[in-house]
């Protein structure tokens, strides 16, 4: 379930049995703070594949599979990275 963002909503009368019009108003067009992914490849460039040079792609992909891997064994790490608040509070 992905929450939805940037969603505005108001009522069109004003009263008991208010009718509520909402309008979902599209992303910035760059917004890592609210794509958790992004915050997870930051981790691996910063980590794993900073000043390196591959020979080959399967290099590449071999070293971003072990930082992955490394994630996955430590939940309490990508928590800290992907875990937001307001992803919960917007799931709920």
């Amino acid at each position: 379930m992905f929450p939805v963002l940037n969603l505005i909503c108001r009522p069109r009368v004003w009263g008991p049995g208010a009718n509520w019009k909402c309008i979902r108003l599209p992303p910035p067009p760059y917004s890592p703070e609210l794509n958790p992914a992004a915050h997870v490849w930051e981790y691996i460039r910063e980590n794993d594949i900073r000043n390196q040079i591959f020979n080959t792609l399967d290099a590449v992909m071999d070293t971003i599979e072990t930082s992955l891997r490394h994630l996955h064994e430590a939940p309490e790490e990508l928590h800290s990275m992907t875990a937001f608040p307001w992803i919960f509070e917007k799931a709920a």
